[in-house]
């Protein structure tokens, strides 16, 4: 049983949870989605860039960091994912949950805090970050949308074959968007 938007050992302690499945071996698996024609669907500032392809999946993200703080104009706008374990693995499984200073005791006060250990997530603020565990990377963030992203799309069957491309994307939107693709046949079940 889970209360609240996503399973936190899902989000922003990824790593660890590869970890563990990497003991298992699973096969690879084949995408369930495939962008069928290219297109776009935009639901409110967010947009989402679909386009085809037969031979590779790919995510990628575009930030905007304008809204967030003085600080926040370091980090990194854009992170990608070419649609391979190995690199989800190395390269986006390690970004943390991040959370704006500035919301911070809304965050403690949701009860969420309980359940996300200390070192899965950065606090992002006006003039630094403020992290435990491993050193803070300025594309940590960004990523952690990817990672959102890619795990968005696991909810709807997995990434699809093709390219998608977010500007501004966020959980709730992340699961509109792919639903009116699917409505639209921009996305299909294979």
């Amino acid at each position: 049983f889970v209360r609240g938007a996503e399973l936190p050992i899902l989000d922003g302690a990824s790593a660890a949870w590869c970890a563990l499945l990497g003991e298992l071996d699973l096969p690879e698996r084949k995408p369930k989605l495939v962008v069928a024609r290219d297109g776009e669907v935009a639901i409110d500032a967010a947009k989402y860039l679909f386009f085809s392809s037969e031979t590779r999946s790919e995510i990628s993200v575009e930030i905007d960091w304008s809204n967030a703080g003085r600080f926040a104009s370091s980090l990194a706008t854009r992170a990608s994912w070419n649609g391979s374990r190995a690199t989800f693995v190395s390269e986006v499984a390690s970004a943390r949950t991040f959370i704006l200073a500035r919301d911070l005791a809304e965050f403690e006060a949701s009860g969420a805090s309980a359940h996300v250990p200390q070192a899965s997530f950065v606090v992002v603020g006006e003039e630094n970050v403020v992290a435990s565990g491993a050193p803070f990377s300025a594309d940590e963030p960004t990523g952690h949308k990817l990672l959102d992203l890619i795990g968005d799309f696991f909810l709807h069957g997995g990434p699809s074959l093709g390219r998608v491309e977010a500007l501004r994307p966020g959980h709730a939107k992340n699961h509109e968007a792919i639903t009116l693709a699917l409505e639209k046949g921009i996305l299909a079940r294979i």
